[in-house]
Parts: structure tokens; C-alpha cells; sequence
């Protein structure tokens, strides 16, 4: 996995997400897209960036997006979905 800024954490509960984020106490498996593949009996994988001030308000703007996070963000996942897949052939 490249170096990068992130506090990584995993969760498998929305109980286990509230307590970690010490947050609103949110249906994390309802509260996005994701659902809809639970909903499904599809396996997921939920890449979540915490809490955002901005989200979904009229200050959701590209300025505000941390972009260095952004880029760390978006390189671990796919450094981590790449080993899914380096995985998957060699259990073949």
C-alpha cells in the first residue's frame, strides 16, 4: 500500500462505525449508495472519509476538498482494491 496521510479504520457494524467516529448515532449501512447492494445480498466494501462539514450544504465545493486527502484517499483504495484482485488470481 503507497504511504500516505489516513487514519484507517474498519468497521463491520454502523454500531461499531458510531462508536469509533463518536458521532451521530447514523445507520451507516443505510446511509449511502451501498445499500442498495445490501439490500441485494451483494458483498460491498464502503469507503467512507468521516465527517464533513460541508457535505450536502452549498459549501460543497471543490475548494473545500482537501485535495491532498482526496489524492491519498483515492490511491489507497486503489492500491487496495488491486491487491483484491492480485489476491483473487493467485487463489485460483
Amino acid at each position: 500500500m503507497p504511504e500516505h496521510n489516513l487514519k484507517i479504520k474498519v468497521a463491520s457494524s454502523s454500531t461499531t462505525m458510531n462508536r469509533m467516529t463518536l458521532g451521530d448515532s447514523i445507520d451507516w449501512r443505510r446511509a449511502s449508495d451501498h445499500y442498495a447492494f445490501a439490500k441485494a445480498g451483494i458483498a460491498y466494501i464502503y469507503f467512507g472519509m468521516g465527517h464533513d462539514p460541508h457535505h450536502h450544504k452549498s459549501s460543497d465545493l471543490l475548494n473545500n476538498i482537501d485535495q491532498a486527502l482526496y489524492i491519498d484517499a483515492v490511491n489507497y483504495i486503489a492500491a487496495f482494491i488491486s491487491q483484491l484482485d492480485i489476491n483473487d488470481i493467485n487463489t485460483l
